[in-house]
């Protein structure tokens, strides 16, 4: 359709192409941006929860979203004075004041930030691997693919959506 861009077409066209220990981390400070890029773990309260219908690659590919698919995400301004999305700028903000943090602490303070701030959007992580989720957070360092299938495991046909 003109105008639209699904998350199925940006998995397609940007992540299945990706090979083995290549790292990508996006950032989607947009609405409705939960599954932008359809990978197919997403974390809930420490644990990865496999999506219905999952597409699984071999690159190490994450998604920090500003908010779950059914929400919207706000704008603000930074400590500086510059417009931006909400959660890109508690992320920004909350890596500046620790770069070496695991992953639980960084999700925590992303959180904390956006409640302390009247900010009711979530942001939501997910992953193109179930990695373990203690592990320092790291922008370099692709994680070797874990995935035991590679391409689409179906387990529920879904009718499609206008």
């Amino acid at each position: 359709q003109a105008g639209r861009i699904t998350d199925d077409d940006v998995n397609n066209l940007v992540v299945q192409p990706l090979p083995q220990h290549v790292r990508l981390t996006v950032i989607m400070d947009c609405c409705h941006s939960g599954t932008g890029l359809d990978l197919p773990y997403i974390q809930k309260s420490g644990q990865w929860r496999e999506e219905t219908n999952p597409f699984h690659v071999l690159a190490d590919v994450q998604l920090f979203s500003g908010c779950e698919d059914e929400a919207t995400s706000a704008d603000a301004m930074s400590e500086f004075g510059r417009a931006g999305g909400a959660m890109t700028t508690a992320f920004c903000e909350v890596m500046q004041s620790n770069p070496s943090m695991r992953y639980p602490e960084l999700m925590a303070r992303l959180n904390m930030m956006m409640q302390q701030r009247g900010f009711t959007q979530r942001p939501q992580l997910s992953s193109s691997q179930a990695f373990d989720f203690d592990r320092p957070f790291d922008l370099e360092n692709a994680v070797p693919n874990s995935n035991r299938v590679l391409g689409r495991t179906v387990r529920k046909k879904f009718k499609p959506q206008p």
